[in-house]
């Protein structure tokens, strides 16, 4: 005879399957591209018009002059089969321009806000051996080695630990020193947006971009407010706090996406995943930029 389940147990198992199912189908802003898998050059497909704006914004597309009403719009165009190998080429992927399944799959896992490409340029000249400059070169003054930063009013407590956390760990491999100070005259500023911010790089909810920050000696950070922020763990659908931080602090100080997944400074990592410690190639980075 079988044994007997408590009515407790079959519904406390029954509650957890619902939950884990819930989180697992979660929409991702990026959940459109799997839907445009085996898109090649000449086809039409619904859709194609959201992938065009994806690889702008990610620096690809240099120029995108219609909207999603253009006979145009959703067209597998010469540019955009273009865009596709670089991508491909960029992601060590086969480059074959079109958007196969394993090129789909790279593309909807959610990633650092700051291109791959600005202004036509794919990082500063100086790439030894995967570390990279943003484009020309930015860095602080020589008489700023001294940073202070803040947190915006309203900022949630969890935070601060691991933000600041993540400022000392760029402190003990390279020369400068941060201070706390008021938000409003910091060097640097944390910041949760949701959507459209003003800057011109809108969140798009959980999933997608989760954070982006601007080069020196701009000093802004901002975190998607929509994702799921963990200070410890973080849980398998959560982004570590401390790990972000710590990627987008190397934008805020003038590096680039490294071109080495281990890195920190590679443009992206996975939920649940922590990447708390500066890799040599990281280090490198800092070092090649400032000349110490």
């Amino acid at each position: 005879m079988a044994p007997k389940v408590s009515p407790l147990l079959f519904y406390a198992f029954l509650f957890l399957s619902l939950f884990f199912s819930q989180i697992s189908s979660s929409p991702s802003a990026f959940d459109f591209i799997n839907q445009l898998q085996g898109s090649k050059k000449g086809d039409r497909v619904k859709g194609l018009y959201n992938l065009k704006k994806y690889l702008k914004t990610f620096g690809y597309i240099n120029d995108l002059s219609y909207n999603s009403s253009s006979p145009d719009a959703d067209y597998f165009s010469d540019q955009l089969e273009s865009a596709i190998r670089t991508y491909q080429t960029r992601h060590h992927l086969n480059s074959t321009g079109i958007l196969d399944a394993e090129t789909a799959r790279q593309m909807m896992k959610p990633r650092c806000g700051v291109a791959d490409i600005i202004n036509g340029t794919s990082g500063g000249a100086g790439v030894v051996p995967h570390y990279r400059f943003l484009p020309g070169e930015p860095k602080w003054p020589a008489d700023k080695r001294r940073l202070t930063f803040g947190f915006a009013p309203g900022t949630p407590d969890k935070f601060f630990f691991p933000v600041t956390t993540a400022l000392r760990n760029w402190e003990s491999v390279g020369p400068f020193i941060f201070y706390k100070f008021r938000y409003a005259n910091a060097d640097i500023k944390f910041t949760l947006f949701r959507g459209d911010h003003g800057d011109g790089k809108p969140f798009d909810g959980p999933g997608g971009s989760y954070a982006h920050a601007f080069p020196p000696t701009n000093g802004n950070c901002h975190f998607d407010a929509d994702e799921n922020w963990a200070e410890f763990g973080p849980p398998h659908n959560g982004l570590d706090i401390q790990s972000v931080a710590l990627h987008e602090i190397g934008h805020l100080l003038g590096l680039d996406h490294s071109e080495n997944p281990d890195a920190v400074m590679y443009y992206r990592f996975e939920y649940g995943e922590k990447r708390r410690v500066l890799t040599t190639d990281d280090k490198n980075g800092l070092k090649a930029l400032y000349n110490f």
